[in-house]
Parts: structure tokens; C-alpha cells; sequence
């Protein structure tokens, strides 16, 4: 791909995990993950996936594995209220800056970098291998030949955490902080909730971030996964998340897209061993000239019987934001008793905005326990708006009202105040609050 001859070279990639002191299997992954890179191109908006989103003006060659010079190495300001609660990591720029303390035996929560000297035989086995894979698109490529910081989660079998484990991610500029990399191991009846928040200032337009969180868990066990992305205005976001759910285990997600210029989303849950669940809970927020495109995907393989899978969308759009969201549910033959839901509700505020939901349902299989898709999407209603500021509200408080109302079937479920005092904030920081 021409834009990437400017980025680097296989010589250059391999000299700087070299100087960072990475092991040869990380450095090995890079190389290989680097020359995929160099054989894949950006999607074609001839590609049913990615018609709606124009990546005109993406240039992949300003991805930047770098630390920013100077760059500050203690907490930022914006995560202080957050620090206090759960067990906290903060990555500043791609380094940690703050490690959790108190974990319970045998549980690992450290930047990936530093897991993968430290634990190569927990961290190799799955970066990249059973979930997402480098080869995919020239997203993951180049996201596995870069990626700096992020956060390896690591829970023995059996292990159970209370307090929920916390993953701040703070970007001062382009850069390491964009890269980062979440990788979440489970182990047999092991259980925890994880809570993770990408936050920047305003970068540079068309500003790349390049992410990937992967969830792996063993029979039995279960992890609620909290994310948070609020990247400031000029960044274009690349994420790509998987879970592969085993036997009987469960992966509820709850995310929420605020942040960025142009957002691609992908999510996908991966069914395949019998009795697995996992349900998808997205909140978002698109105001000003957003475009946020996410796909939702629930696969039912042929081995994962009596397996449940749930989907669900519902978000805010304004001024001349645009949403996509594509929600697919696939059982396949064999997958018998299983159950697949999608649901997806926009509400837009004035006349500017669009929302473009598409849910695709396949059935395979003539066994199955449920399934089914809906999908809405509706401007806010005058009536009320009037009824409201009748009661001496003004249009604004008013809209804020309908908006909560909009959003509490999900915000409800939030179990953690702070995640769910800082999910309001954000809303009235879009309604201007």
C-alpha cells in the first residue's frame, strides 16, 4: 500500500522492538502482522460494509508509534474522579502511569507491553490468535505491527474480582496513545467486571486511532465489559472487538461511542462452544459533523448449542451527525436451541441528522429457541418538547429530559455510579449542559 512506504520499513520495525527490548515471539508477530499490511488496502466504498463511510482523506502513512516528546507521566487531570474507584490503570501516551494495587492472587492487570516480557506464556497463546486476527483488514495489520501500551487482564481459574478493574487510556497528541491494545483471559469459572475509557483533546483532522480489545474466556466464567470512547474532534477511530465466549460462560458488553470525527465500530461475539452468552448493549451520541459507523455481530457456530445472543442500539444523533448501525445475528446449522435477538432505536433531534439502521437476521437452523430484529429511528417529538417547556423548562432542559428518558432502559442496567455519572456527564456535554 504507497501510503505506508512513508511509515516505516520491516528494517526500521524490527530495530525499534529491538531498542524497546520486546521478545522475539512480539517482534516476530510485528514483522509478520507489517507485511500483511503492505499486501491489504482500504476498504472500497463498493464494499456493502463500508459504502456509507467515506474514508476519503484517511492517510494511514500519519499513524504514529511514538511517545510525543515530553510527554507528562502522571495521572491526567479529566481521570482524577475516576482513579479512586476499582482497580485502576492509567496509560498516559501509550505508558502506564498508574498500576492497580490489591489484586487478588494469581490475577495479572498490567500494560500489554510489560505482560508480554514478563508473561509471554499467558500473553502469546492469545494476542491476536483466537479473536482477532492481523490478517483481517489493513486495520489489524497495521494495529498488530504498532501497537504500543494497552492493557493485558489476566484471571486464573476460579479467580473472582469484586471491585470492578479500571483501564484509563488518555492521548495528549497523535501518537502511542492511539495504538492500544486490550486483551481480557478468563479462565474456568473465573469472573470480573472491567471498565475501560479512551479519552484525548481535539487532535489534528483525520488524526488515525487504531484499536482492538480482545475477551477471551474459559468454561464457566464471566466478564462484564464496560467501554467508554470519547476521542476529542479530528480523530478518525478503527476498532475492532471480538469475544470468543466458552462453554456455558457469559461476555455482556456495554458500549459507548461520544468521541471522534469518524468512528468504525466493529463488534462481534463469537458462540461456539455450547451454552455461551453474550449480550451487546451500544450507547450513542453523534452531534456537530460525527459519522459513527458500528456493526454489531452475533455468530452462532454449529458447535455452540443452546447458545443466547443479544443485541442492542440506541442512541442520540444532532446537527448534521450521521449513524450507521448494522446489526447481524447469524445462527448456523447445527446450532440448535439458540437464541438471537437485534434491536436498534435512534432519536434524532432536528432535521440535519441521519440515521441509517440495517439488522439482517439468518436462521439455518429449524431448532432454535428465539429470534428476531427490530429497529427504529424517529425525531423527537414536538408535543412533548412543547408540553415540557409549558412547565417552565426551557428548550434545552426540556430536550435533556426526552434524551434521559431515551437513554434510561440502558443507563438502568449501569451497576457501577461512576460509570453511569460519567455517561450522563457526557450527554449534557452534548446537549451543551
Amino acid at each position: 500500500m504507497a501510503q505506508l512506504t512513508s511509515l516505516t520499513s520491516r528494517a526500521a520495525l524490527e530495530a525499534e522492538a529491538r531498542r524497546r527490548g520486546e521478545p522475539d515471539w512480539l517482534r516476530e508477530f510485528r514483522l509478520r502482522a507489517w507485511d500483511f499490511a503492505l499486501g491489504l488496502d482500504l476498504p472500497s466504498r463498493t464494499d456493502e460494509k463500508w459504502r456509507r463511510t467515506d474514508l476519503t482523506g484517511l492517510d494511514l502513512g500519519r499513524v504514529n508509534p511514538e511517545v510525543p516528546a515530553g510527554a507528562p507521566q502522571e495521572v491526567p487531570e479529566a481521570f482524577a474522579p475516576m482513579v479512586g474507584e476499582g482497580k485502576t490503570l492509567v496509560l498516559r501516551n501509550g505508558v502506564a502511569v498508574r498500576a492497580p494495587e490489591g489484586l487478588p492472587a494469581g490475577v495479572i492487570v498490567t500494560d500489554l507491553e510489560t505482560a508480554a516480557r514478563q508473561y509471554p506464556d499467558l500473553v502469546q497463546p492469545y494476542l491476536m490468535t483466537q479473536a482477532v486476527r492481523p490478517e483481517e483488514s489493513i486495520f489489524t495489520a497495521l494495529h498488530a505491527a504498532f501497537f504500543r501500551g494497552g492493557a493485558f487482564v489476566y484471571l486464573p481459574r476460579g479467580a473472582q474480582v469484586e471491585e470492578p478493574i479500571q483501564i484509563l487510556t488518555w492521548a495528549d497528541g497523535p501518537g502511542a496513545g492511539l495504538l492500544g491494545h486490550t486483551l481480557v483471559v478468563a479462565e474456568e469459572g473465573a469472573s470480573a467486571r472491567v471498565v475501560e475509557y479512551w479519552a484525548s483533546p481535539a487532535m489534528p483532522e483525520g488524526t488515525p486511532h487504531l484499536g482492538v480489545v480482545e475477551i477471551l474466556t474459559g468454561p464457566g466464567a464471566r466478564i462484564d465489559y464496560s467501554g467508554v470512547q470519547n476521542w476529542g474532534p479530528g480523530v478518525w477511530s478503527f476498532t475492532t472487538r471480538r469475544t470468543k465466549v466458552g462453554r456455558d460462560a457469559t461476555v455482556n458488553w456495554l458500549l459507548a461511542e461520544f468521541g471522534g470525527e469518524l468512528v468504525r465500530s466493529e463488534q462481534y461475539t463469537a458462540l461456539d462452544q455450547e451454552g455461551g452468552e453474550g449480550n451487546l448493549k451500544v450507547l450513542f451520541f453523534a452531534s456537530g459533523n460525527q459519522h459513527i459507523d458500528i456493526v454489531a455481530e452475533d455468530l452462532h457456530y454449529p458447535t455452540g448449542r443452546r447458545t443466547v445472543g443479544d443485541i442492542v442500539g440506541r442512541g442520540v444523533l444532532q446537527d448534521q451527525s450521521r449513524v450507521v448501525f448494522r446489526g447481524k445475528g447469524h445462527i448456523m446449522r447445527g446450532a440448535k436451541g439458540s437464541t438471537c435477538f437485534l434491536r436498534e432505536n435512534a432519536l434524532m433531534l432536528n432535521r440535519g441528522c441521519r440515521a441509517d439502521s440495517i439488522p439482517s437476521l439468518f436462521i439455518d437452523d429449524d431448532q432454535v429457541e428465539r429470534a428476531g430484529h427490530a429497529a427504529t429511528s424517529g425525531k423527537i417529538d414536538e408535543d412533548e418538547l412543547f408540553y415540557l417547556m409549558s412547565r417552565g423548562l426551557t428548550r434545552k432542559q426540556a430536550t435533556r429530559l426526552i434524551v434521559e428518558g431515551f437513554f434510561k432502559p440502558i443507563l438502568d442496567t449501569v451497576e457501577l455510579p461512576a460509570l453511569r455519572r460519567e455517561l450522563e456527564s457526557l450527554v449534557d456535554r452534548k446537549l451543551g449542559l
